[in-house]
């Protein structure tokens, strides 16, 4: 754990520089360069190969594509709690995703003179894939939150692909549930290849949309040149920002929440308060020493504490990290609108896993500072703009036209632009 101290403006990118340069992908790129190249030359072996190598297991090609059929037997035999839970998280984030989807249903048509109309639209993505996490445990609620919104967006075929060891009933089932066709037993990056350019049994789809470890999402920048990403989703980042005191046990298990996650997540608490800094440091430590968890361990080790001068240096620290989750733990209503760049966030001191689990709110969402220009998972990932401009006016109309474009078209040197026009 470690206490850093913000004191003026120019301390705010100096201690942003510092808490992100724990995080470092320039070693992974290669290696998954690498793996995605083998791929995309050798299809099927090299998926094999790559299955038995990373994961342990050993696959025929008949192996690799689990069809729809069997992922809605599988709801059978699993827990019916389980099943209801996942039904209603479903629901919770059709609900949410309803003011979206009412978009992307409409039609416009604008009039701009002269004959010229043009009709805008969303269309749906033809063939989409999401990425379901297995590393730690299979990620059953990151394959509602994908399947969900991919299907409300109406893609016509939609894929799951997740490691092969992560293929448990409970996870067909959630993948039925979320409205999958089927799911490839292709995990890790030689799977993001497989989905980006298809391989002999492995269709390509056209966006590929979920998180992933450090691998995985280097693998989605790699392949994002060829094939649609809906963003950098990798490791979990959480930043707390607290000024409420007696709140530093409840932050204490928040952490901790995050960091069941792995070694890999982004941890940082942000206050104004020196007493509440210290504070938070020794619940950390105490309950480490109570609950015996090697998770609070995780969180003393991982943890970066931010005390600012102000709430104002607070806020410019928080934006310029732009982390996948904000906590807010404040009476101080005010601060809320102060941050704009986040992936999800969280006021009235509630963990992260509300949204996690229950708000309807997606959980698939940008990390390593992508929220500065995104947000999380939507039906608008899943859909194209679309203009269709068309002409229904007069010879007159495009003399019109083309006087109108003269000076522009003339100053850009492109004088055959004017004379296609109107001659």
């Amino acid at each position: 754990m470690r206490v850093l101290r913000i004191a003026s403006e120019s301390d705010v990118e100096k201690i942003a520089r510092i808490v992100r340069s724990r995080i470092s992908v320039d070693d992974v790129e290669e290696r998954v360069r690498r793996i995605v190249s083998d791929v995309r030359q050798r299809g099927d072996e090299a998926v094999i190969e790559y299955a038995e190598k990373l994961e342990g297991v050993r696959l025929s090609r008949k192996d690799l594509y689990i069809d729809r059929k069997d992922l809605e037997a599988s709801i059978e035999k699993v827990d019916r709690s389980v099943v209801s839970s996942l039904r209603e998280l479903s629901k919770r984030i059709r609900i949410a995703e309803q003011p979206l989807v009412s978009i992307i249903k409409e039609r416009w048509f604008v009039d701009t003179g002269n004959g010229i109309s043009i009709e805008i639209f969303f269309k749906p993505v033809s063939r989409a894939a999401c990425y379901v996490p297995g590393g730690v445990v299979p990620y059953i609620s990151t394959a509602i939150m994908c399947g969900t919104v991919a299907r409300e967006a109406g893609v016509e075929r939609l894929v799951a692909f997740l490691p092969p060891k992560a293929l448990t009933n409970t996870m067909m089932a959630a993948l039925a549930i979320a409205g999958f066709d089927g799911v490839y037993r292709v995990g890790g990056p030689y799977g993001v290849a497989a989905l980006a350019y298809g391989t002999e049994s492995i269709e390509r789809v056209d966006k590929i949309a979920g998180p992933g470890g450090i691998y995985v999402t280097m693998a989605k920048h790699v392949v994002s040149k060829d094939v649609g990403i809906d963003m950098l989703a990798g490791p979990t980042e959480l930043l707390v920002y607290v000024d409420k005191k007696g709140s530093e046990d409840d932050i204490a298990w928040h952490l901790a929440a995050q960091a069941e996650h792995g070694d890999s997540v982004l941890l940082i608490a942000v206050t104004t308060s020196d007493s509440i800094a210290e504070n938070l440091s020794r619940s950390i430590e105490r309950l480490s020493r109570e609950t015996g968890s090697m998770v609070f361990e995780r969180v003393s080790r991982l943890l970066s504490i931010v005390v600012a001068d102000n709430p104002v240096l607070a806020a410019r620290f928080i934006d310029l990290i732009a982390p996948e989750h904000v906590e807010i733990c404040s009476e101080d209503e005010d601060l809320v609108g102060m941050i704009k760049n986040y992936g999800v966030l969280l006021s009235g001191c509630v963990s992260t896993a509300v949204n996690d689990y229950y708000s309807g709110a997606n959980h698939i969402l940008p990390t390593m500072s992508w929220a500065r220009w995104r947000g999380g998972l939507s039906v608008l990932d899943f859909v194209a703009l679309r203009r269709a401009v068309r002409f229904h006016g007069s010879l007159g109309d495009l003399r019109e036209i083309a006087m109108a474009i003269s000076p522009i078209a003339l100053s850009e040197g492109f004088e055959i632009h004017l004379r296609s026009i109107s001659r």
